[in-house]
């Protein structure tokens, strides 16, 4: 399973918060971080060249063989244990997932197209930092969920 995503916090504690869920992940599945470098320069200024880019860069980073949850704001907005139970089928299934968190400016279409399935966090727009640590807590809460762990309190 891995997090692909634009970049890692310039925050510290966004990034030690995503290392410490991973960390935490880690007992029922290794999640990798793949981290592609975002667009800068006049490239990022100009938002279809950063979308072009970065794109550029998602894709070659996507191994064939994986499962593509792109998170979007058009996605399905399942509640935790909707999600978990999501997540324990593909497991079933043998899915090599890859949990896809675009940039500043979203992400290409051609990510869009290449993606299997959409996961909207919320209606809210997150800063798309931000949104990496929501979907790793999200992914840690599952996996509790599924083992019946006390963490998610309903």
């Amino acid at each position: 399973m891995r997090l692909v995503t634009i970049g890692r916090p310039r925050l510290r504690p966004l990034a030690d918060a995503i290392e410490e869920y991973r960390r935490r992940i880690g007992q029922w599945q290794v999640l990798e971080w793949t981290a592609v470098a975002p667009a800068r320069g006049a490239v990022g200024q100009d938002p279809e060249a950063a979308l072009r880019f970065e794109g550029d860069r998602l894709l070659s980073a996507l191994r064939t063989d994986e499962f593509v949850v792109l998170l979007a704001v058009d996605g399905v907005e399942d509640d935790s244990r909707a999600f978990a139970d999501r997540l324990r089928r593909w497991q079933v299934e043998g899915r090599r997932l890859a949990f896809v968190v675009g940039g500043a400016y979203g992400v290409d279409d051609r990510v869009a197209a290449r993606s299997q399935w959409r996961w909207s966090l919320s209606r809210l727009t997150l800063p798309h930092e931000l949104a990496q640590l929501v979907a790793v807590e999200q992914i840690y809460r599952a996996f509790t969920i599924l083992a019946g762990h006390p963490y998610h309190k309903e």
